[in-house]
């Protein structure tokens, strides 16, 4: 890649190759300057709680670890023992796919080996496998700060604005990690923001391949797999959705095997409890699973050793609630398909499919929201600062309006209008204008010979007509794409053949050019001919005293 400047020679972008730095521990540090003190602080201040908030909350000497993920922490006991068939057979109440207790069997094991207590199937005041567990289990829940960071970088956003995104993520992930202990939800969402900015460069197979790692963690993802596959060429579709699906249809051969009706009526009912959670509007429609009926709830090591309650316990199915959700995901993936928006509005449209879980939920628990909020945080820090404030506002009330306890309708309304709010906040200018070239966030000017901008427009933004027409100087079939910096109008050319340089290009002008960082699409299906070569021109907007 050849980068030039009107009266100048430019600095050379740094290529992905030869030019990419050493991946050393300390550019490994720096590159993720921005997410690794928010993680760190999610774990020592969770853990810190945990073992300090019993004294601080009347509850002298007991540790406050989240009930969830000790069930959770009993299944990847089950795997490490080779019981695999047995993962959905228990009153764990564990409904995602196997992939967390597969990654947590480790951990598990060692716990055993270490003799450690655990919170299951007895209520322990101070669980020492929870020493362990913690750190590990929070840890992997701010996976997701990074995937975070990634997205944000790649959309250029400037680094205050990409550390207020981080550190709002940090105030949403908390919870999940700290109070209720379901780190699989953010990793699926960090494994598939991955797998979107594969899709964005048309990394087909890689894709894909995260795409099945946040699938396998957690069903959720399957409301971000339609719209990223949107993005493949429709030649590929069925190879990537074999791709997406094996690792989890892999982990479940063992449960389908041992008690197929069992597991099935697991994972596709999707039992779920209103007299624990927050029923909805939608409550009245779901499968009734079971009637109320009384359960003795034992809190204490011992039978006796605390006094015993009695609560009324009624189990509906989510499931078809959720199915919903994803027919309406589909429908986002066709318009993806048929529309090619930019990749802001693609990032957009992600945020609305995990959304769309907490409208069509019939029984809500607070973590529920976490996802969708999370990547309209992101797409608000794309579109601008006001932006991302107001979608931090929002996503501050549904979070505190998700531990309400209202009535149905009020809860639901609440939940729902400042969740979309915060969506709302993060919308493109421009959600289905075409994507152009060269401009990961849409904003720039496309020009060439392929029916794109014309001269005019490329004079209004400061572009010389003769490097705006072309049929002369760029060559058939070639993109150009203007970028304007802080150095200038930066004119980036992607041809089958070098440009034809153009007398005015080595016009006297101001010096100081700072290329715009350009990268050669790769498009599908062989290539012929002559290797593309890319050519950058910038024409400086100012003098150099005034830079």
């Amino acid at each position: 890649m050849a980068v030039t400047s009107i009266g100048g020679t430019a600095p050379r972008a740094p290529s992905r190759t030869n030019d990419a730095p050493a991946r050393t521990f300390g550019n490994v540090l720096r590159a993720h300057a921005v997410p690794l003190p928010a993680a760190a602080a999610v774990v020592v201040v969770g853990m810190a709680l945990s073992l300090l908030g019993g004294s601080l909350f009347g509850h002298p000497g007991a540790w406050m670890s989240p009930g969830d993920i000790w069930g959770t922490f009993r299944e990847a006991h089950l795997v490490g023992w080779g019981g695999e068939g047995d993962l959905y057979q228990g009153t764990t109440g564990y409904l995602s796919f196997p992939g967390f207790p597969v990654l947590l069997a480790p951990v598990a094991m060692l716990s055993g080996a270490l003799h450690l207590s655990e919170s299951l199937p007895l209520f322990l005041t101070r669980p020492t496998a929870w020493l362990l567990l913690g750190p590990v289990e929070m840890a992997f829940g701010t996976a997701v700060l990074f995937s975070l960071d990634a997205v944000a970088r790649r959309f250029e956003v400037p680094r205050a604005r990409r550390a207020a995104v981080v550190w709002a993520a940090a105030a949403l992930v908390w919870p999940v990690v700290a109070v209720w202990g379901h780190p699989e939800d953010l990793l699926a969402v960090a494994f598939s923001l991955y797998a979107l900015l594969a899709a964005f460069d048309e990394r087909w197979t890689r894709s894909a391949v995260l795409l099945s790692v946040a699938l396998a963690f957690q069903p959720l993802a399957v409301l971000v797999v339609p719209i990223v596959l949107a993005r493949l060429p429709w030649r590929r579709w069925l190879r990537c959705a074999g791709i997406v699906v094996a690792p989890s249809a892999f982990l479940l051969v063992a449960p389908l095997a041992h008690a197929w009706r069992t597991t099935l009526h697991t994972l596709v009912d999707q039992p779920t409890y209103p007299t624990t959670g927050h029923p909805t509007p939608w409550v009245a429609l779901a499968p009734l699973i079971r009637h109320a009926h009384s359960v003795h709830v034992v809190r204490g090591p011992l039978p006796g050793a605390l006094p015993l309650f009695t609560k009324s316990v009624e189990v509906v199915a989510g499931g078809p609630g959720r199915l919903i959700a994803i027919a309406c995901v589909l429908a986002l993936a066709v318009v993806i398909a048929r529309r090619r928006p930019s990749e802001h509005a693609v990032l957009w449209l992600a945020a609305l499919g995990l959304s769309l879980r907490c409208v069509f939920e019939s029984v809500m628990f607070p973590y529920y929201v976490v996802p969708g909020l999370l990547l309209a945080l992101l797409a608000a820090s794309v579109a601008g600062r006001w932006r991302l404030m107001g979608a931090v506002g929002f996503a501050a009330g549904c979070t505190w309006i998700a531990y309400w306890h209202a009535p149905r309708w009020d809860y639901y309304l609440a939940v729902v209008v400042t969740l979309l709010g915060a969506w709302v906040a993060g919308a493109p200018r421009r959600a289905f204008a075409q994507q152009r070239a060269g401009d990961p966030a849409g904003g720039g000017v496309a020009l060439g010979s392929n029916g794109s901008r014309s001269a005019p427009h490329c004079a209004s933004a400061g572009v010389p007509a003769f490097f705006a027409d072309g049929a002369g100087d760029v060559g058939p079939g070639s993109v150009a794409t203007v970028r304007i910096t802080g150095a200038g109008v930066g004119v980036c050319v992607d041809a089958a053949e070098p440009p034809v340089p153009h007398p005015a290009a080595s016009a006297p002008a101001p010096t100081a050019a700072i290329a715009a960082a350009t990268r050669r699409r790769r498009r599908p299906g062989p290539v012929t001919g002559p290797r593309p070569v890319t050519e950058c021109l910038v024409i400086p907007t100012s003098p150099p005293s005034e830079r």
